[in-house]
């Protein structure tokens, strides 16, 4: 896990339409410094990219993440609302239910 330290700056731009303030941040442990632009324009539900900033600072609209150890630059192109497709969160049709017993038996009891 990254430990990011934030500063807001007073530099301000617009991205994707939306109104964002410029943060220097620090990564301690790898020493890596980038910048993040955060809006409070929208509010989104934190992913897998947006997960390591404090949702106080806004929504992290053009920033540096972290996956698997390689840092990964994102910048937001559009945000939209829309429905979620029927069956997205179920069980395909070949799904089989089994007990905690079973699935310790098919790992050879560990």
């Amino acid at each position: 896990m990254p430990e990011l330290t934030l500063k807001a700056s007073t530099e301000t731009k617009s991205i994707a339409g939306f109104n964002v303030l410029k943060h220097e941040v620090n990564e301690k442990k790898s020493n890596q410094n980038f910048e993040a632009w955060f809006t409070k324009d929208v509010e989104v539900t934190q992913n897998a990219l947006s997960r390591f900033f404090d949702k106080n600072f806004g929504f992290p609209v053009e920033f540096v993440s972290f996956m698997n150890g390689l840092s990964v630059k994102a910048i937001v192109k559009e945000i939209k609302a829309g429905t979620v497709p029927a069956g997205s969160f179920s069980a395909s049709k070949d799904f089989e239910e089994i007990s905690m017993d079973q699935l310790m038996q098919m790992q050879g009891g560990r």
